[in-house]
């Protein structure tokens, strides 16, 4: 906590290197925090409800889906892995 208060305080203090800006950009950082707090809420949740094995499939889709993937085929693939979601949440 302290390593990452210094950091802060530092960087409150640093301007760009070539405009005249903190380095930090502090509205975006306002604008993404509520959606990151939101997200980890959501994400805690889920991975009390959801077995490991599951959340592991679903990384593994997410990632290697994203990248190797056409767009038709990454939205059939999310699809797939939503209805299996909503059947292991049926299940459960």
């Amino acid at each position: 906590m302290g390593a990452s208060a210094s950091s802060v305080w530092y960087n409150l203090q640093v301007s760009h290197p070539t405009k005249e800006a903190p380095v930090i950009d502090y509205k975006l950082a306002l604008l993404f925090q509520p959606m990151l707090m939101l997200g980890i809420t959501i994400g805690v949740e889920l991975s009390v409800i959801f077995p490991y094995w599951l959340i592991t499939v679903l990384i593994i889709i997410l990632f290697v889906g994203d990248h190797h993937l056409p767009l038709a085929c990454r939205h059939k693939l999310l699809l797939c892995a939503a209805l299996l979601l909503l059947s292991v949440l049926r299940t459960v």
